[in-house]
């Protein structure tokens, strides 16, 4: 059983890999994921003394990841058709979950 839990460590990563990204190219897609990751980093994983939580935990309403993993028509409804076609490959045998797939990547 894969872990869902949302690592302060990695989220510190990808907000300075998209903060560079930003710089060296200058996409509003690397900004606004930057600052998004930065907004949930501040909304969900800083308590209220302003210290930071080092993981948020995955378990929501009794269920493993349930707000954590897409099922096929989340993705597809979240990205265009041509890039899901192009990008993503999913599977939903051997899931963890009921009805939710795993990225496979392209």
């Amino acid at each position: 059983m894969p872990h869902f839990e949302k690592m302060l460590y990695d989220n510190a990563l990808l907000l300075r890999s998209y903060a560079d990204a930003h710089r060296v190219f200058q996409g509003p897609l690397f900004e606004g994921t930057a600052r998004d990751i930065a907004a949930y980093v501040t909304r969900e994983m800083t308590d209220e003394t302003g210290g930071y939580h080092a993981s948020q935990d995955a378990d929501s309403e009794g269920e493993e990841g349930k707000f954590f993993v897409w099922n096929p028509a989340g993705v597809r409804a979240a990205l265009a058709k041509t890039t899901w076609r192009r990008t993503w490959r999913s599977r939903t045998s051997g899931s963890p979950t009921k009805g939710t797939s795993r990225s496979t990547g392209a």
